[in-house]
């Protein structure tokens, strides 16, 4: 494994072949509106996953006669005659709470990334360090009897088209 030294450049011997580089960057502004988009697909995803989860957490309590007992419960400490849990209606409003959730967190975001932007630009942005790693081609040794082969090459592909690059006819 390469080794991180006072240095800009170390090359690290040994099976990977890395050359690792520090290079120094400056953050001065994040896009808000790319924020809304991550931050908005973020919060669905874990409202979603947080709705899923808690539907079936509530499906296996109901089935296991654990909120059963909890309104017996509630019924004998309150001394109440009935007492009923409305399951479609606590699922109901625990969604539409996690929708307005999401949009209050995603408008949250973006505000704290605006307010970013507005400090970076009286501080001069955020300096940090990152550490790039290089791949090496490695050499290959032949052994006694081998022969290279040269291998096809690969054809380019036109980002537009998606086909390989062929030249003009003509």
């Amino acid at each position: 494994m390469p080794r991180i030294m006072a240095g800009s450049l170390v090359t690290g011997t040994g099976r990977g072949g890395y050359r690792v580089r520090r290079v120094r960057r400056l953050l001065r502004h994040i896009e808000p509106w790319s924020v809304l988009k991550v931050s908005l697909a973020f919060y669905f995803c874990v409202w979603g996953l947080v709705a899923i989860s808690t539907r079936m957490l509530w499906g296996a309590a109901e089935d296991a006669g654990t909120i059963a007992k909890v309104e017996h419960f509630v019924e004998e400490l309150f001394t109440l005659e009935t007492f009923e849990f409305d399951s479609g209606q606590i699922l109901r409003v625990f969604t539409l709470g996690g929708l307005v959730l999401v949009i209050g967190g995603t408008g949250a975001t973006v505000v704290l990334v605006v307010l970013f932007n507005l400090i970076s630009d009286l501080v001069g942005g955020v300096r940090f360090t990152m550490i790039e790693e290089e791949t090496a081609v490695r050499q290959r040794h032949l052994r006694r009897g081998d022969h290279e082969v040269d291998e096809p090459a690969i054809p380019a592909y036109d980002l537009g088209r998606g086909q390989p690059d062929r030249p003009p006819t003509g």
